[in-house]
């Protein structure tokens, strides 16, 4: 199993989510058997850490995302 780790910052957030999709798509090619990404959101003001378009990129790929927002300083996983 792989799993990309990026944290999602105020300044860079769609950068970090490409290249995790980007990471992601490779080590599928590599015939991981399962493939995650995992996107930790640090910027609490913030409504969402993806979009709909970032979670259908991910889904159609095969790629598991695991989504966490920071709140109140304790990490909530927003998809489980």
């Amino acid at each position: 199993m792989a799993i990309e780790v990026k944290f999602l910052r105020s300044s860079g957030r769609q950068n970090a989510v490409a290249t995790a999709l980007g990471q992601a798509s490779i080590y599928k090619l590599a015939d991981f058997a399962a493939v995650a990404v995992c996107l930790i959101d640090l910027e609490s003001t913030s409504d969402i850490a993806i979009g709909e378009r970032e979670k259908y990129a991910f889904a159609s790929m095969g790629i598991v995302p695991l989504i966490f927002k920071r709140r109140r300083n304790n990490l909530v996983n927003l998809h489980a």
